[in-house]
């Protein structure tokens, strides 16, 4: 009673958590990443059109503020894939450790 055995558990059911936790974080991640390199290919395309126009002066903010308008519009598919997931590791990892 009480006891936990490190070597009874499966090392496959705590890589394939890692697994699921690695896609979520993935998905979670990706339309961000996408829209800032978006976002950095316009800017590099403008600076090479119209070199007059200092593109680290006008690019920044536009980066912050792209950002914050993502995670402003994209906070009810993160808090959602995060709750589910956590959820679901928790039942999961107290399976595995034999809770």
């Amino acid at each position: 009673m009480g006891a936990f055995d490190l070597y009874s558990i499966n090392p496959d059911v705590f890589l394939k958590l890692f697994y699921e936790s690695f896609n979520v974080a993935f998905r979670i991640s990706l339309p961000i990443v996408l829209s800032m390199l978006l976002l950095n290919l316009t800017l590099a395309l403008l600076n090479r059109f119209i070199p007059q126009i200092n593109v680290f002066v006008v690019g920044l903010p536009l980066q912050v503020f792209l950002g914050f308008a993502l995670l402003v519009v994209l906070f009810p598919l993160i808090s959602y894939l995060l709750s589910s997931h956590l959820k679901e590791y928790i039942i999961k990892f107290s399976r595995a450790v034999g809770g």
